[in-house]
């Protein structure tokens, strides 16, 4: 009871403060000489006020919601500066890797030049020593020759001597004759011995540069092995890092290794003389392995897609689990989506063929190229696609447009890259790629 009498009250009180302050007014208007009166209600007071109070709210609202907006509006211009200038710096680098990638290239073409002029001449100078070779054998026949005629001579000597104990005075002549033809047999001697002496001293110093050379041609073999070792080995590494076997492509590109093989032979002393003669040719074998590993290496490279498939992006979605963009159920993302300006140039990332060009579905306007060994990339969700089933690209062949067609929120282009058909995550060759180029 007590508390009904309470807001009685308080309802009173209410009425009679709005009464005072929404008070019946006149307004007068003094018009033509005319006098004319507005009446101003209590409910006609509080309208106004209401209408007022509401655009004022709805006002400040606006204003709060602007400033929002334009403060989105430049975060989102600064972050757009800053990853272009990161791009920049990045095909600067991209730049100066294939200059620094096609220099070393031409330094072991001009080294295996040089090798090969170096080969040349140790073949002429081996012919050489078997030139000398045969001349001191054609000597030391001579000298067989000469000790044999001497021998005769001696033999026919004392039989004279014997004779001419019987008859000395009448073979005096003869005797005198003998032992001229004898001083000229020990002076051929004499002159076969002077020129097999300089035959050998010659020889000491063709072994001698022969030595020399083969040892400036085996340090440089080594130096060129350890930088084509260190190479195969760096581009290993960097294609190791995108989770392929290296082994595998190799072998599907027909570089898988050198074929060797034979029956086991114990060495024995004169086989290890002929093998320590045979360790130049060894260390050339050596080289041709390393050279055509780093050949097949070259032509895997040429086949595995290093780089983006458009100039400017920047990443919208990663390869991975993620929540779905229109459902926001978790999914899996077999690749990368890559967002830029609409209508941009899509680029194939290697060369190879395409085997699909057309409309798939969520995957709107698509082009899937194979490139050999069993890679395989994807571009979805383009504008338009500018190559068609069968044709070959080569490297950053322009194959589409940027877009947003298919089941897509906004423009962007889906790419994947799949080995044997298996999705493999695209961010990882783009690393690979600047590791290998870096080098």
């Amino acid at each position: 009871m007590i508390r009904r009498e309470g807001e009685h009250v308080f309802m009173a009180v209410l009425r009679g403060a709005a009464r005072s302050l929404f008070a019946e007014r006149e307004i007068i208007v003094r018009s033509d000489g005319k006098l004319r009166y507005i009446r101003l209600s209590r409910v006609v007071q509080a309208g106004v006020i209401l209408v007022a109070l509401a655009g004022t709210g709805w006002f400040s609202w606006r204003s709060v919601l602007y400033v929002d907006q334009q403060l989105a509006i430049a975060h989102k211009e600064r972050e757009i500066a800053s990853r272009q200038a990161a791009y920049d710096r990045l095909v600067v680098e991209l730049t100066e890797s294939r200059v620094r990638f096609a220099a070393i290239t031409q330094r072991l073409e001009e080294n295996h030049a040089e090798l090969i002029g170096i080969l040349d001449q140790n073949a002429g100078l081996k012919g050489e020593v078997e030139g000398l070779q045969s001349r001191l054998q054609t000597s030391e026949a001579a000298q067989d020759h000469a000790r044999s005629r001497r021998a005769d001579a001696l033999a026919r000597m004392n039989d004279r001597l014997q004779r001419l104990e019987r008859r000395n005075t009448g073979l005096m002549g003869e005797v005198r004759a003998t032992e001229s033809k004898l001083f000229a047999a020990l002076r051929e001697r004499t002159e076969v011995e002077m020129e097999r002496e300089r035959l050998a001293e010659q020889i000491d110093t063709l072994e001698g540069r022969m030595a020399n050379l083969q040892a400036s041609q085996e340090g440089l073999l080594d130096r060129v092995t350890e930088r084509t070792v260190s190479d195969i080995d760096r581009v290993q590494r960097a294609i190791g890092q995108i989770g392929v076997d290296v082994d595998q492509l190799l072998e599907r590109s027909g570089g898988g290794g050198l074929g060797q093989g034979g029956p086991f032979v114990a060495a024995t002393a004169e086989t290890a003389t002929a093998d320590a003669g045979d360790a130049f040719v060894a260390t050339i074998a050596r080289l041709d392995g390393h050279m055509d590993r780093w050949h097949a290496l070259q032509k895997v490279l040429r086949t595995l897609p290093l780089i983006a498939p458009v100039d400017q992006y920047y990443v919208a979605s990663r390869y991975g689990k993620r929540r779905d963009p229109i459902n926001g159920r978790s999914a899996m993302h077999e690749g990368i989506d890559l967002a830029g300006p609409h209508g941009s140039p899509i680029h194939a990332t290697a060369p190879g063929t395409v085997v699909f060009a057309g409309l798939n579905g969520r995957y709107g306007r698509m082009v899937k190229i194979d490139h050999g060994l069993g890679v395989t990339t994807v571009y979805a969700h383009l504008s338009r696609t500018l190559v068609k089933k069968g044709q070959k690209v080569r490297y950053r062949h322009e194959i589409g447009r940027l877009g947003s067609t298919g089941r897509s929120t906004g423009t962007h282009v889906h790419y994947e890259v799949l080995l044997d058909g298996k999705p493999l995550d695209p961010f990882k060759f783009f690393k690979a790629g600047r590791d290998v180029f870096k080098g």
